[in-house]
C-alpha cells in the first residue's frame, strides 16, 4: 500500500491511545482486493472535492459493485440529482 493510504487495524485502548496491533503482510490475492478499494476510495474523494462528473464516473466504474458503463452513468445521474442540495460542487450556477 501506499504510505499515505489509510486503512482500519486492530488496536488496543487504553488512557494512553491508541496501540495498533501488529499486522502481517497481505496475502497477494487480498492485496489485489484492497488496491482495487483503496483506488475507489481516492477517486471518490476526488470527484468529491474537484465537482468533475468525469472523475465520478470513473469511481463508480471501479467500485466493484457496479463496473459497468451504463449502470455508473445512470447511477451518476441519479445520485447527484437525489443529492443535489448537498453537492454544488457539481451544479455550478
Amino acid at each position: 500500500m501506499a504510505a499515505d493510504a489509510v486503512v482500519e487495524v486492530a488496536a488496543r485502548i487504553d488512557q494512553a491511545g491508541a496501540h495498533p496491533e501488529p499486522v502481517s503482510p497481505l496475502p497477494p490475492e487480498m492485496m489485489g482486493l484492497v488496491e482495487h478499494a483503496k483506488a475507489y476510495e481516492r477517486l471518490t474523494v476526488a470527484a468529491a472535492t474537484s465537482g468533475d462528473r468525469t472523475i465520478t464516473l470513473k469511481a463508480l466504474m471501479t467500485n466493484p459493485l457496479v463496473g459497468d458503463y451504463s449502470v455508473a452513468s445512470s447511477l451518476l445521474d441519479a445520485l447527484l440529482e437525489a443529492n443535489r442540495p448537498h453537492l454544488p460542487r457539481f451544479f455550478p450556477d
